[in-house]
């Protein structure tokens, strides 16, 4: 019986170019959280869930069709979470005039 190609790339050589990219994306999805979380613009929480997904790629790579689903599930929440505090930021940035920096200040130095 011949293999299909597809079981080479995915399991055979292919698997170590997938999981080091994988990985990446869950750093980076580590960086974005903890980007998002001083951001003061943004709620703190937006960007764990969107993170949580990034770093749960491998997990469910190899899981069950229900994992997947859940999977799916958590990142829809996360992206449409960060998309609208992203699109609320920018509303209220939109709306403020914007200040120089440590205008309105009253220290008597």
């Amino acid at each position: 019986m011949v293999k299909p190609l597809v079981h080479d790339i995915r399991w055979e050589a292919g698997i170590w170019l997938i999981i080091s990219g994988l990985l990446l994306l869950a750093a980076g999805a580590i960086v974005l959280a903890t980007a998002v979380w001083p951001s003061g613009s943004l709620h703190r929480w937006a960007g764990v869930p969107l993170a949580a997904g990034l770093a749960l790629y491998i997990p469910q790579f190899t899981g069950p069709q229900a994992i997947r689903i859940a999977h799916g599930l958590l990142m829809f929440a996360g992206c449409a979470w960060l998309g609208w505090s992203l699109s609320t930021a920018s509303r209220q940035l939109r709306r403020e005039p914007t200040q120089a920096v440590g205008a309105g200040r009253s220290d008597s130095r």
